[in-house]
């Protein structure tokens, strides 16, 4: 059986290089062949696995020999720009947006000036004093710290005022998030994860501080009377008003809705 492979295990340098080499031309395996062909396989493995571990702890150390990589804060989502009045290109700035100006920042005259203070309230549903108390509710209920605290590297977080004035709007006239975005120089997601917080927040705390139930017959028959004059009979109350008609409104009122 062994003498079939004389030649070519001799003609491979004393040892097989694969494992056709140990099958001999009677079709039978030399196991001296093959014995080696193993052993010759299992020391090429163990060199390669010594070689690859030598390799990675030199790289290891070289690794260790360099300064540690210095965190990056990623950039934050609102990449705006704007030209400042020196002609250098800098970051947009939430607090030099129009709504900020407008709004925020509003002096004292425009603040009583009934021009104004209509306009609000006609684009926010709301008057500016009511919003400026919510604001202060906002700020002192103490959900609302990721708009009012630095961020780790010290940048200012988003106003807090333009983040509601963009909440309002929304539910106001229906803009998107986008829309928001242009006339606060905020990101719309950041607009988007705000709003989810604000309407939390008004439907749980607000909601309990300020939608009272009747407890009695009697405050019922005091709100019902007022829901019957309308036409709505058996009814004590509404939430949003969207369930009566009226008919022949004038500029003037719509307006104040």
């Amino acid at each position: 059986m062994g003498s079939g492979l004389s030649v070519p295990y001799a003609a491979c340098g004393g040892y097989t290089h694969s494992i056709n080499h140990c099958i001999g031309e009677d079709g039978w395996i030399d196991p001296v062949s093959f014995t080696d062909h193993r052993r010759r396989s299992h020391d090429e493995w163990s060199h390669f696995l010594r070689t690859v571990v030598k390799k990675r702890r030199e790289l290891a150390d070289e690794n260790d020999d360099e300064p540690a990589k210095k965190r990056t804060r990623r950039s934050k989502a609102n990449n705006l720009e704007i030209v400042d009045a020196s002609g250098n290109t800098v970051a947009a700035d939430p607090r030099v947006s129009s709504w900020y100006l407008l709004y925020v920042n509003a002096s004292l005259t425009n603040r009583q000036n009934k021009k104004f203070q209509a306009k609000f309230r006609r684009r926010f549903r709301l008057p500016y004093e009511n919003y400026e108390e919510l604001l202060e509710d906002l700020s002192n209920s103490g959900e609302f710290k990721r708009w009012e605290l630095a961020d780790a590297v010290g940048r200012p977080s988003s106003p807090l005022a333009l983040m509601l004035l963009g909440a309002l709007r929304y539910l106001r006239r229906g803009w998107t998030f986008d829309d928001v975005e242009e006339a606060t120089l905020i990101d719309e997601e950041t607009h988007r994860q705000f709003f989810h917080c604000f309407i939390d927040y008004c439907s749980t705390t607000m909601y309990k501080q300020f939608v009272i139930s009747p407890l009695s017959s009697e405050d019922a028959a005091s709100h019902m009377h007022e829901m019957e004059q309308a036409g709505c009979h058996g009814s004590y109350g509404s939430t949003d008003g969207v369930h009566m008609t009226m008919e022949k409104c004038s500029h003037c009122l719509i307006a104040e809705l």
